[in-house]
């Protein structure tokens, strides 16, 4: 579950720095992960997330998830978060 997280966290971080190019970006995550290229990966990270999550940590998170859980076989935005909370009355 944490996996699950840092991935998604990475990605938030990916598609908020180069918006426009969101699917491009989402493409190239699948391959990198399937081709288990964490250092590439780490090329796609904005600068704040390759200071929080270094290049060897990348490795290991990717080659970790690449084990355990296997190949990626697509990539759904389930929500996108606009920072502005949803009141619910």
């Amino acid at each position: 579950m944490k996996f699950y997280l840092v991935i998604l966290f990475s990605l938030a971080t990916i598609a908020s720095s180069a918006q426009p190019d969101y699917n491009r970006i989402c493409i190239e995550f699948l391959q990198f992960y399937n081709a288990q290229s964490a250092d590439s990966i780490f090329v796609l990270y904005s600068p704040q997330l390759k200071t929080k999550l270094p290049i060897e940590k990348t490795l290991a998170i990717i080659s970790g998830l690449h084990i355990q859980y296997g190949e990626l076989k697509s990539l759904e935005l389930l929500k996108a978060h606009s920072g502005s909370r949803e009141s619910k009355s």
